[in-house]
């Protein structure tokens, strides 16, 4: 799926280019500006790659790359041009503002942070990955009460809740510290069932 994701943008991209007259300066002013991320590659799949990884960098470098796919693709932009008189490149680049997440706290103010009850029944209460990352950095940094860490598989790591997410980042389950009951629905899951899903540990002092 993200192959083709990869092949589609970069067929639209590069066929809206070449209706363009681009050249090795306009990519140097790219390159020279503080305001943009960029990589470039003869490869166009391999530049692509090599944008996500720093987007990923500058984001948040616990998120793997594979997470940020469709959030990357939405943002980047890119062109073709001629490096020199045998080399042709692609330039994938992207404003880094436009990678903050002014649109997120600003969905976070008009949803009021769930305070009451215990940790668990706050983490239960949110629904999608922006505004529970939100809340569980703030937590974090206030009452130093909790480790979590974004990953997708299984690093092995146990006595922790597991916050897991579909694709378009919603929540779809929170495992308890056994990994057998989803105390969304209170009901009785394999943790296995869950291992390939993105997700957030959480462990509670």
């Amino acid at each position: 799926m993200k192959q083709l994701l990869i092949i589609i943008v970069t067929i639209i991209f590069c066929q809206t280019s070449f209706g363009q007259t681009y050249d090795k300066e306009y990519a140097l002013s790219i390159k020279k500006n503080t305001e943009y991320l960029y990589a470039e590659n003869q490869d166009s799949q391999r530049a692509f790659d090599m944008l996500m990884e720093k987007v990923r960098q500058y984001q948040n470098p616990e998120m793997r790359t594979d997470t940020t796919v469709d959030y990357v693709t939405d943002k980047a932009m890119n062109f073709c041009y001629q490096k020199n008189s045998h080399i042709q490149v692609t330039i994938f680049y992207v404003l880094k503002k436009d990678l903050l997440v002014s649109d997120v706290v600003e969905t976070v103010t008009e949803v009021p942070l769930i305070e009451n009850g215990s940790i668990v029944d706050c983490v239960v209460g949110y629904k999608n990955y922006s505004d529970l990352n939100l809340y569980l950095e703030r937590r974090k940094s206030e009452k130093h009460d909790i480790q979590f860490k974004l990953i997708r598989g299984d690093d092995g790591t146990r006595n922790c809740y597991w916050i897991v997410f579909d694709n378009n980042r919603n929540v779809i389950a929170v495992l308890d510290t056994s990994l057998s009951t989803d105390l969304l629905t209170g009901q009785s899951v394999n943790y296995n069932d869950y291992v390939q899903f993105p997700k957030i540990w959480l462990q509670i002092f």
